[in-house]
């Protein structure tokens, strides 16, 4: 044990590692035997920093268990309200959750949070925030996770923290990549990894890259997937960590699945075999089971299938049920063992997923796919009419002749009769449905609220006296894409950028179509600002996914005006109009931009 082992023998002995996090951790875990040797001080940097090494190589468990060293030193230190235990605070909660992914993690950020509010650490507070919106994502609360977000990457790029800024990033394009939104998640992912290779850190650069091929492959873009995936082979068969080999099967796997290569897929199955025991993240291991299975079951190995089936696929079918190509598998297999109430659930289940994803182009081509199964599963479904023999006519005479036909005159007649009773029936429930309070709430198109609905409930919320912002939004250049494209397409538009706004609003928000293109939103109890941000990111959003359609895209923006309720305002018509005037504002200044509405604007416009 050396009495001279200091902080700073340690940095120096740190600055060979080249920025290799494994080599780093090796040293690290060399001086740990000799903790004691240490100040107070220095003990605590020695474990958050061991603890946080192991989080970035997906260690969970050691990060976890170095953090709580930590935390247990500063607490019996009396150390507790200090920016030491606010950092080594942050470290466990992510620790916590990456290990036992429960809602402790999310009560470990909040008390991070305040911390960090309270100390005015603007680093601290950007790590808790992106943490608290991963809590956010868990509980489907997408508004709020977004909202968190933006705020910890605003924090972080006016601050020189390279490293926590392309973490911000990474969590953000997991967040869209949760949603479904693949072009916004690769976006932020390839930033991201800009970070990591100009800083030469080589293992979270592995990972990001990681995710990129991920991304590629649910966009079907198959070249860019495997040219990632070579240079990432290249690149981790350097590296120390012995999970790679599989983590490079593993995508090698889900490369040839999606170029419908089942034995090249089932080859590198067998490769990835030999790597299962090094692998900490189950769902990996899951995801690898999956892979084998649809090599199996699109090679018709029988064996093979029924084993996966009743073992490892039972095991991880909570874990599964989240992807689509489960849901494939699983129907194409019952297909083939002609269980068709088990393939109707499958599809359904499939359906399901596909309805939640934002990305336009991977649901066209993914609810193509459903609906060719879902055809073919009629068509394999449909049972022939059994033919019956015609029954044995006996000759009838001549004056029975007039019988017969005056009794068919009467079936005739009765059937016209019930016929045209039925049209008047259909007739009047139409117009009752046309005209019923519930159906004239909803606009018949985009299926949100109605204008009249709107505009009712615009009055009643302007009377109730709460607080809430308005903001009224119209695509920009939309009569173009209908002149250019169809007012078919023009429709098919409309609905992408509601099903877009849908996703991002929260539940008490209402959204209604107040004009051909033109949108209004109410934002009960919240302030300006938050009104401003939110209204940013619908813009970003709208202008960041383009719709796709036969294979072309139509590039979208849209602008929009935004106000707050005064104590001015006499009528909620004056609220609508003075939006109307933030909302051409924005349109002349060149559109895809968000105006709040300021008093010289309508002095501008009277002039």
């Amino acid at each position: 044990m050396s009495d001279g082992l200091t902080r700073e023998v340690i940095e120096e002995s740190l600055q060979t590692t080249g920025k290799s996090l494994k080599k780093e951790v090796e040293i690290l875990k060399s001086y740990a035997p000799q903790i004691h040797s240490l100040s107070i001080d220095d003990q605590i940097w020695l474990y958050h920093r061991l603890s946080r090494r192991y989080y970035q190589l997906s260690l969970f468990k050691l990060a976890l268990e170095s953090s709580r060293k930590a935390m247990m030193i500063l607490e019996e230190s009396g150390l507790k309200d200090s920016d030491q235990y606010l950092s080594v605070l942050i470290e466990n909660a992510f620790a916590h959750y990456a290990v036992y992914q429960d809602s402790r993690e999310c009560a470990l950020l909040q008390e991070a949070y305040k911390l960090a509010q309270h100390h005015n650490q603007k680093v601290h507070l950007a790590r808790s925030l992106y943490g608290l919106a991963r809590c956010r994502l868990n509980e489907d609360d997408y508004a709020h996770a977004v909202r968190d977000l933006e705020q910890a990457y605003t924090m972080i790029e006016k601050l020189d923290h390279p490293e926590i800024k392309a973490e911000v990033l990474a969590e953000i394009s997991l967040l869209f990549y949760k949603l479904h939104a693949y072009r916004e998640s690769l976006r932020y992912e390839e930033e991201a990894l800009q970070i990591y290779q100009q800083h030469q850190v080589q293992d979270r650069e592995l990972i990001s890259r990681y995710n990129l091929i991920k991304t590629y492959i649910q966009l079907h873009e198959i070249v860019l997937a495997k040219k990632h995936w070579r240079i990432l082979k290249e690149k981790a068969d350097l590296s120390e960590d012995k999970t790679w080999p599989f983590f490079i099967e593993l995508l090698a796997q889900l490369i040839a699945r999606e170029a419908h290569n089942p034995e090249k897929v089932l080859r590198h199955v067998k490769q990835a075999e030999a790597n299962l025991a090094e692998v900490e993240e189950r769902r990996q291991v899951a995801i690898h089971y999956l892979n084998h299975l649809y090599a199996c079951v699109m090679l018709e190995i029988q064996d093979c299938t029924e084993s996966l089936i009743s073992g490892p696929i039972v095991q991880h079918a909570n874990k599964l049920s989240m992807y689509p190509a489960y849901h494939k598998v699983m129907a194409r297999y019952y297909e083939r063992k002609q269980k068709w109430h088990l393939v109707i659930q499958h599809l359904r289940d499939l359906n399901l997923i596909y309805e939640t994803r934002l990305d336009e182009s991977t649901t066209q081509s993914a609810i193509a796919m459903a609906m060719a199964f879902h055809a073919k599963l009629q068509k394999l479904t449909k049972t022939p009419e059994v033919e019956r023999p015609l029954p044995m006519i006996s000759p009838q005479p001549a004056q029975d002749a007039e019988k017969v036909e005056a009794k068919l005159q009467a079936i005739y007649s009765i059937l016209l009769a019930v016929i045209s009773i039925l049209i008047f029936g259909l007739i009047v429930i139409y117009y009752a449905v046309r005209h019923h309070p519930h159906v004239a709430m909803r606009d018949e198109l985009t299926h949100v609220c109605s204008r009249r609905y709107t505009m009712s409930e615009g009055k009643k919320r302007f009377e109730n006296g709460q607080p809430f912002c308005l903001l009224v939004i119209d695509l920009d250049g939309f009569k173009n894409i209908n002149q250019t494209h169809g007012h078919d397409v023009g429709d098919l538009v409309l609905k992408h950028v509601v099903k877009l706004m849908q996703h991002a609003l929260r539940e008490k928000d209402l959204l209604g179509r107040v004009g051909s293109e033109e949108f209004a939103i109410f934002l009960e109890g919240t302030m300006i600002d938050v009104a401003e941000s939110i209204s940013n990111r619908l813009c970003r959003l709208i202008h960041s996914s383009p719709f796709h359609y036969q294979g072309k895209e139509i590039q979208l923006s849209a602008s929009i005006g935004l106000i707050d309720k005064h104590t001015y305002q006499k009528r909620f018509s004056d609220m609508l109009h003075e939006a109307e005037i933030a909302l051409r504002t924005a349109k002349e200044r060149g559109g895809n931009k968000v105006m709040v509405f300021q008093p010289e604007m309508s002095q501008l416009e009277e002039c």
